[in-house]
């Protein structure tokens, strides 16, 4: 931690019998990571790598948020699925009816058309009995000839 603040990191090897510094030595890993000289430069390099990371946290952010925007169209797309499905069984069923509903129309055609022909003739019966022109008179004006060809 020292050598990242930049300070100056030295170990000490110290000759077992006399106990004396016989010679002091930059740590490996200290060297591998090669860190600053000096404080300053510590913290320009810890102003660098915190906005290495403040930028990447951002991209992750938004990495995120698309993700939970593509989690909640998941969810419409199983609600659209689930209606689709519904309409799709509301088809089926009208299909299913429609050779009734067809054979409904039929019967109900062929009984307009019977009770049309029906009082068709009903009226040209009353068309007959009370004359061309529709006068009840004229009938009875007739009857005597009509008894005279008759007999």
């Amino acid at each position: 931690m020292r050598a990242a603040k930049g300070d100056p990191v030295v170990r000490e090897i110290k000759d077992p019998q006399t106990g004396r510094i016989t010679e002091r030595q930059t740590p490996t890993v200290v060297l591998a990571e090669q860190p600053p000289a000096s404080p300053t430069s510590a913290s320009a390099k810890w102003q660098e790598a915190k906005g290495r990371l403040l930028s990447l946290k951002g991209q992750i952010d938004a990495e995120l948020q698309s993700l939970e925007d593509v989690r909640r169209m998941c969810l419409q797309l199983a609600q659209v699925y689930h209606d689709v499905a519904q309409e799709e069984a509301a088809i089926t069923a009208l299909i299913a009816r429609r050779s009734t509903v067809v054979a409904d129309l039929d019967r109900c055609r062929a009984n307009l058309d019977d009770a049309r022909a029906k009082h068709g003739r009903r009226i040209g019966v009353k068309v007959r009995m009370r004359g061309e022109n529709g006068s009840p008179s004229m009938l009875l004006s007739s009857a005597p000839l009509i008894l005279h060809y008759a007999n």
